[in-house]
């Protein structure tokens, strides 16, 4: 219960309009686009949650969301990250890195929440573009390569638009 409380309070933030189209949903304020999930196993249905702009979930009791806020001051990646933690008891953070998002620096992390009868596996991904922080949450009873696969695949599918969201020199 403590992640489906994380997940609902981690997105308490600018909720912008979405717009689906073919394939997956565009943000119109914040210019950006993000596949629909997807992948083996058994379907990811698409459920209402607190704070998450998206937020899918499993029989299996695994949920992945997407939340943004925006026009608050903002840190590295890294930083916002360790935000997601704040409340969390009893974690171990099993990985730590950076990855890219579109193109951009990012930071992912993985976290085992002990407790409850049989504990919760947490993944998220961490993007700062602007002043815009996007998460993205998996949460599951335990390590599953299915919907890990399906995480990251949509992750991995977020687009900035180009006309916005231009890429600093170097």
């Amino acid at each position: 219960m403590a992640v489906l409380a994380l997940v609902g309070v981690l997105g308490m933030g600018c909720v912008g309009p979405l717009v689906e189209e073919a394939g997956g949903w565009r943000h119109r304020k914040q210019a950006w686009t993000i596949a629909r999930p997807d992948g083996a196993g058994t379907p990811w249905q698409r459920v209402e949650v607190d704070g998450a702009l998206l937020a899918f979930r499993r029989p299996d009791h695994e949920l992945m969301s997407l939340q943004s806020r925006c026009s608050r001051p903002v840190a590295s990646a890294e930083v916002m990250a360790r935000h997601l933690l704040i409340g969390l008891r009893d974690r171990e953070i099993v990985a730590s890195s950076p990855v890219a998002v579109d193109g951009r620096s990012a930071w992912r992390q993985t976290v085992e929440v002990h407790g409850d009868p049989t504990g919760v596996r947490v993944e998220t991904v961490t993007l700062v573009v602007g002043a815009c922080t996007v998460d993205w949450i998996l949460a599951g009873r335990a390590e599953d390569a299915e919907s890990e696969a399906a995480f990251d695949a949509w992750w991995q599918s977020f687009r900035l638009d180009p006309a916005r969201w231009a890429q600093p020199a170097s």
